[in-house]
């Protein structure tokens, strides 16, 4: 078993710059790199097994780069990031066994990927910076409720694919899904992300219970996604300041009710109207409508006469303009079209029930 420690500095301590260097060797275990800059190196060290590294500045390529090279990696134990102009960090790592550490006073963005905090301990020097979390393949609850209350501000945050690992029978949870337990504690009215105002929740399971929670306890959301979010039946929005709401439930039999009278917005993925039920108490406020992946002409027939003072709409990846008998719109004025399987003589005539057009835009598959 071979050992080999790396710390190179000047007598001012300043970084030492390593610069178009190879590392290779083929027995090499325990490996520590300190107080250096690392750029335009290559990494080939199969055996490895520990990495430490400490105060190293290294870009994202040279650091993917690194890892890459070390395909027997078992533990990378230190990641110390110390740059006051940094605003965002991203981290995918898999099975990571240490400790990450970001200094910076402008902090704003962190993007945490295949993550669990039960392996990984992350300390940031400011966590009031931060407005934007994404989290990716998260492994557990706690994970998730560590990073929302390490970071008070949070305006986004988006929870991404957290279904895709198995987890441990502790968890509440089959063997690959992930239910995100989020039922407020103490009194109804406790803020749980008292300054969210963007919520994205891609590919997790969470039950209606906890969805209303969690939509309460962000009382500033102006912005909500659910796509391909299961076991949702009936999706309540109670908040003044929503105003844009996208969804995409297939397959799904759930109800919809939106209650904000701000809402200017709504986009509605492979939406399926004798399954879901939508209502929607303030329709007048409503100037943006968006519709992916819809095949059933009496959607568009349905919404564009549900929002009487509709301003824009754009239909992406459809055929529902055949036979589709709408009424004349006078309030369209921007008209957005990408993948549209339709014949021309079909698109002129909706073309004629907007008589007060002025922005087309048009991306045909005919």
């Amino acid at each position: 078993m071979g050992f080999f420690c790396l710390g190179l500095k000047t007598i001012y301590h300043n970084h030492y710059y390593l610069h178009g260097i190879a590392f290779c060797a083929t027995t090499l275990v325990y490996l520590t790199i300190s107080d250096c800059e690392i750029t335009n190196c290559s990494f080939e060290l199969p055996a490895l097994k520990f990495l430490f590294l400490f105060v190293v500045h290294i870009e994202d390529d040279d650091f993917k780069d690194l890892i890459a090279g070390c395909p027997q990696i078992q533990k990378l134990h230190n990641i110390v990031v110390s740059n006051h102009e940094l605003n965002f960090f991203g981290v995918n790592l898999d099975c990571f066994d240490g400790k990450i550490r970001i200094e910076s006073a402008n902090l704003e963005s962190l993007e945490f990927i295949s993550f669990n905090m039960d392996f990984c301990e992350v300390e940031t020097t400011s966590t009031t910076t931060v407005r934007e979390l994404t989290l990716r393949k998260t492994y557990g609850q706690e994970t998730l409720m560590n990073f929302i209350d390490k970071f008070p501000l949070l305006e986004k945050l988006i929870i991404d694919d957290c279904e895709s690992h198995e987890r441990p029978s502790e968890y509440d949870c089959d063997v690959d899904e992930l239910f995100l337990r989020m039922t407020l504690e103490d009194s109804p009215t406790k803020k749980l992300l008292p300054l969210l105002k963007f919520l994205s929740l891609f590919n997790i399971c969470i039950e209606d219970v906890d969805f209303k929670d969690l939509v309460v306890g962000c009382p500033r959301i102006e912005k909500l996604r659910i796509l391909d979010t299961q076991n949702l039946h009936t999706i309540v929005v109670s908040n003044p300041r929503l105003k844009f709401f996208a969804m995409h439930l297939p397959y799904s039999d759930a109800k919809m009710r939106i209650e904000s009278a701000n809402l200017d917005s709504i986009e509605l993925i492979s939406f399926i109207e004798d399954l879901c039920e939508v209502e929607i108490t303030s329709t007048t406020t409503v100037k943006e409508l968006t519709l992916r992946r819809a095949y059933d002409r009496k959607i568009l027939i349905h919404f564009t006469n549900k929002f009487p003072l509709l301003e824009k709409l754009k239909i992406d990846d459809c055929n529902i303009l055949s036979e589709a008998e709408i009424n004349t719109k006078p309030t369209i004025r921007n008209l957005i079209s990408c993948n549209i399987y339709e014949e021309d003589t079909t698109w002129m005539n909706f073309i004629d029930k907007l008589p007060l057009l002025e922005k087309l835009n048009r991306n045909w598959l005919a």
